[in-house]
């Protein structure tokens, strides 16, 4: 049964691509409030299961309810969902032909109806929040890959959305950028953003999340806080994937039980 402070849920839900499935009978939810950090191997389904929960991919079999509702796969009930849930896509995606306060403020004015000086107010007090007050008449192209995705983060928020999804949001920065967007997304979780990012980034994974999910083959290998997942996984599949991806971070690293 789904609690009353569940934002998201998917209930055995399977996608599958040609005959492979992608999605594999997934279960998963997601609190109010609560910080969620996806990690796993490239390939294993991770960035399929955000895109599948505002069926930017259409699910083959299952139930993805969102606020309450399922969701549906009408137009009209697609376009309120996608409303209320903030995407930021690897390669930030943002109107190069527009400018930075250009692309915040278009979907609230076009999307939300709003008044021009309402939906310009926010950007400007989005761009603050993300450490831009001074771009907003620059385009998208003269900015570093951090600062596009800073944009970006700002142009879900303007949405005023009731969960942000981040499909590896650093993946196409240079390693330098990647701490600036890092540290909005902080900021982000520490104001009570309820937020699934999928990641490789281990350390922010630790630190951040209020769960951290290991995602394999299109399944739920295993699940829990980070304390529990990074120091003592109980799966061996996800002790093999934190002792190769922590000890390139932090040297050689163990479990306990597992040989050295």
């Amino acid at each position: 049964m789904p609690r009353e402070d569940d934002v998201l849920e998917f209930r055995e839900v399977t996608k599958r691509f040609d005959q492979t499935n992608v999605l594999d009978r997934v279960d998963f939810r997601v609190c109010a409030g609560e910080v969620v950090c996806i990690v796993g191997p490239s390939g294993s389904g991770k960035s399929t299961l955000l895109r599948c929960a505002n069926a930017l991919e259409p699910i083959d079999s299952g139930t993805i309810v969102f606020n309450g509702r399922t969701v549906g796969r009408t137009k009209r009930k697609l376009y309120k969902v996608r409303q209320q849930m903030g995407m930021v896509f690897q390669n930030f995606e943002l109107f190069p032909h527009l400018t930075v306060l250009q692309n915040i403020v278009l979907a609230p004015r076009i999307v939300k109806g709003e008044t021009e000086s309402v939906a310009v107010g926010r950007a400007r007090n989005l761009l603050r929040r993300v450490g831009l007050d001074d771009f907003g008449n620059k385009y998208p192209g003269t900015l570093s890959g951090g600062q596009q995705q800073r944009v970006a983060i700002a142009r879900a928020l303007a949405m005023e959305p009731d969960i942000m999804l981040f499909d590896e949001p650093t993946s196409a920065l240079d390693p330098e950028r990647v701490g600036e967007v890092l540290a909005v997304m902080r900021d982000l979780a520490n104001q009570g953003t309820t937020m699934v990012v999928v990641t490789h980034e281990m350390e922010f994974a630790r630190s951040v999340a209020d769960r951290v999910v290991f995602f394999d083959r299109g399944h739920i290998v295993e699940s829990g806080t980070p304390e529990r997942i990074f120091t003592n996984p109980q799966q061996e599949r996800t002790r093999a994937f934190l002792s190769h991806h922590l000890s390139n971070v932090n040297g050689q690293r163990s479990f306990p039980g597992q040989a050295h």
